[in-house]
């Protein structure tokens, strides 16, 4: 009888241990179009959107690195949104004219925008975020 509740607590472990360690490696996809930090992978990938004085800034945080802006670039009241698309391609568009572009090969990061390089980032523009600011695309 022993042995037997010993083997289903084994079990029970292991199964929870499986269902955690899935948990932890699950990645958030889609539109983020509110302040605050969203996790995109349990302990290794977020963004953060914040006020920063008169505007709103964001952070993109993989791994052990962190990019975004130095200066915010957002006005409060516009109708911004990031997008991601998978772990590895962030998009935020500033509610205005551009569209900003965060790709990481590796562990490191590239930024690209519509303002500098649009080439990159019309190549790689997801229907989603197309579909949203066509304005952008015409």
């Amino acid at each position: 009888m022993r042995s037997h509740r010993f083997i289903l607590i084994l079990l029970l472990l292991s199964s929870a241990a499986a269902c955690s360690d899935s948990f932890t490696k699950s990645v958030r996809t889609g539109f983020i179009e509110e302040t605050g930090i969203t996790v995109i992978q349990v302990e290794y990938a977020s963004v953060d959107v914040y006020r920063d004085g008169d505007k709103l800034n964001f952070r993109i945080k993989r791994g052990g690195s962190s990019v975004g802006p130095s200066e915010a670039m957002i006005a409060l009241d516009a109708a911004w949104f990031a997008y991601v698309s998978d772990i590895d391609h962030y998009w935020i568009y500033d509610g205005d004219k551009d569209l900003i572009y965060y790709e990481w090969k590796s562990q490191t990061g590239t930024v690209f925008s519509l303002k500098s390089t649009p080439d990159v980032v019309l190549k790689n523009v997801p229907a989603e975020v197309r579909e949203r600011v066509p304005h952008l695309f015409q």
